[in-house]
């Protein structure tokens, strides 16, 4: 299995629910696919409205290449 890390926060309280997560690329074609997919999944598994923010993430090299 290959886990990209794109979720980075979960958060459930009794008003509300949130997942915070990044993209692979700011213009990842597949953004509004994976926020809508997220969000349905989320509110099946929370039966309640989740809120889906997309984060912004600074690339870094890594470690071999900086």
């Amino acid at each position: 299995m290959i886990d990209p890390d794109l979720i980075r926060e979960v958060s459930f309280t009794p008003e509300e629910a949130e997942v915070k997560m990044v993209l692979t690329t700011p213009f990842c074609p597949y953004g509004p696919m994976l926020t809508n997919q997220i969000r349905s999944v989320s509110e099946q598994a929370a039966e309640m409205p989740v809120k889906v923010t997309v984060l912004p993430d600074k690339w870094e090299a890594p470690p071999g290449l900086r």
